[in-house]
């Protein structure tokens, strides 16, 4: 836990304590800096530090606070209160008598169920504090693999797949959540941890040729850093690779965006543990283009030139066809029908907002809820079966893997039902130039992930989390 500890010495700004010497008694500046841990760690849930001041011999020492500035906010609580600025300057003054010093800040915070736990420790070594000197003191990570329920998990990342402490495996199946006074459930879409079911049949691909599609069911939204972070909390996903960019960016993004920058095999295991799959290329296809009269349609929306929107908002009502792409928005805010990606002229997010976020451009087919963001957002791997190359960057039995619904990063055209991007299997030769272009394609590519069902009148939602015991 030593090697995973060391690596996150980027969540949190190092804590910096100064300590300046006067007549005796000595009185002590400590300047406690943690704005870093409030912005990269986001899913606190009722947070508090404790700061400890011990002698040489290890036992607190009782020291004389000096009076908080006006209006100050205090946030380390106990035994010393630290009062913080609006900036998010954190300081306080001490009178201490001459002598040696060690400094140790606990960063608790509590879960979902009310349990607290210590995430974080900060410590500086031992600081001799004169009356007459001006003496300086450097707090930096020294412990954060503190596991209270023995799963090897640490209790940081256990809060953070949004969960609690003490499940047995470390975290929670990915599933919407159940709880709507989960401080980190705050802003999650309702279609989160849902599915919608599609009965197949006889499909027209974007080359004319027809597919014989088996029933299946889609998730309603692009899997999120939520789902992603349960899965790594329970050894399924990215395992042993804490340095892989994904595991770094999970980190700090917010909970409720997709995930990007997996490969088709990474997504496959973040399905996997969903007990699902990565989607067929033609049950995408199917979802996004397929008309009931067996006609396709050129946005993943109703309607071939983006149509009506009969009941996408909520509210039944209709809206009149729009004339050309430019009539596509990119900000949820705008007018009409808008979807997440690089709009030509105009200021758009250029990256991933919260699934579900652009409701004007819902899928309502199949049987079920909506689908949020087959056009926009980010871009979903889809597989094209077959083929017998073992490349570490593919799904096994894959002849093809292929973007869809186009990025947030990306041109409005990627946006179109008959423009996927697509990455064949190489020959025996080129494997290395193919893994190459995946990766290259990845940096924008997330997942949505997919089920076989019976018959297409119904999908499964996820598995509820744990509930709180009485």
């Amino acid at each position: 836990m030593r090697r995973r500890a060391a690596t996150l010495t980027g969540l949190a700004a190092l804590c910096a304590l100064a300590l300046s010497a006067c007549t005796a008694p000595s009185e002590a500046t400590i300047l406690v800096d943690l704005p870093g841990l409030r912005n990269e760690l986001p899913l606190l849930r009722s947070p508090r530090a404790v700061l400890d001041v011990l002698d040489v011999e290890g036992r607190a020492v009782a020291v004389e606070l000096v009076e908080p500035p006006e209006g100050a906010t205090a946030l380390v609580q106990s035994p010393l209160p630290v009062p913080c600025s609006s900036a998010g300057r954190c300081a306080m003054a001490l009178r201490v008598v001459p002598g040696r010093y060690r400094f140790v800040l606990h960063v608790l915070a509590r879960d979902r169920c009310d349990a607290e736990s210590e995430l974080l420790r900060y410590a500086a070594d031992d600081v001799e504090v004169s009356a007459w000197n001006t003496s300086f003191a450097e707090l930096s990570l020294e412990r954060a693999d503190f596991d209270d329920d023995g799963d090897a998990i640490p209790a940081w990342f256990e809060l953070l797949t949004c969960g609690r402490f003490g499940v047995p495996d470390g975290a929670a199946p990915p599933v919407a959540c159940v709880d709507a006074a989960d401080a980190c459930c705050k802003d999650v879409s309702p279609l989160e941890g849902r599915r919608t079911a599609f009965a197949g049949g006889s499909h027209m691909r974007a080359d004319a040729t027809t597919a014989e599609v088996a029933p299946f069911a889609l998730d309603a939204t692009e899997a999120t850093w939520r789902q992603l972070a349960r899965c790594v909390a329970a050894r399924a996903c990215l395992v042993d690779q804490p340095n892989h960019p994904v595991r770094q960016a999970m980190v700090s993004a917010a909970p409720n965006e997709p995930v990007r920058g997996v490969t088709p095999a990474e997504a496959a295991e973040l399905c996997a543990f969903a007990g699902a799959r990565l989607p067929f290329d033609d049950e995408w296809d199917f979802a996004a283009a397929h008309r009931a009269d067996g006609s396709r349609g050129r946005y993943p929306w109703d309607g071939d030139d983006l149509g009506s929107l009969l009941g996408h908002i909520g509210d039944g009502g209709a809206r009149a066809p729009a004339a050309d792409d430019d009539d596509i928005g990119c900000d949820p805010s705008d007018a009409g029908i808008s979807a997440n990606h690089q709009r030509r002229a105009a200021s758009c997010p250029g990256a991933p907002l919260p699934v579900g976020s652009y409701p004007t451009s819902w899928v309502r087919r199949g049987a079920g809820v909506p689908l949020a963001d087959l056009g926009g957002n980010v871009a979903e791997w889809t597989l094209v079966p077959g083929g017998s190359l073992d490349i570490p960057e593919l799904p096994g039995g894959t002849a093809a893997a292929v973007l869809r619904g186009g990025a947030a990063d990306g041109p409005i055209e990627l946006v179109e039902n008959d423009i996927p991007v697509v990455a064949r299997a190489p020959g025996s030769g080129d494997a290395a130039a193919w893994s190459a272009t995946v990766q290259r394609l990845a940096v924008s590519a997330g997942v949505r992930c997919a089920i076989a069902v019976d018959d297409g009148s119904s999908a499964p939602a996820f598995v509820a989390e744990p509930q709180c015991e009485p």
